[in-house]
């Protein structure tokens, strides 16, 4: 993995699965999780665009079932 170099500027940037919820809330407050966001966006060129796929997480987290018929669970692809 390599450091973004200052004042690199993208026209998009997509944060995969459930990377975004992986991180570890060191500070507590989703802190960690806020300053994340805040990078992304400080990385975006004017009118860039940010994605960030959860992939249902909190519809998981809700029912505790994993739809399976969605591709990204199936683990008979990997």
């Amino acid at each position: 993995m390599q450091d973004v170099e200052p004042g690199t500027l993208f026209d998009a940037i997509v944060c995969l699965g459930n990377s975004l919820s992986a991180l570890p809330d060191f500070e507590g407050g989703l802190s960690d999780h806020r300053r994340a966001l805040s990078n992304f966006w400080s990385l975006l060129r004017p009118g860039g665009l940010l994605i960030v796929d959860h992939r249902n997480y909190d519809g998981i987290l809700g029912s505790g079932v994993f739809p399976s018929s969605n591709i990204y669970y199936d683990v008979s692809l990997t």
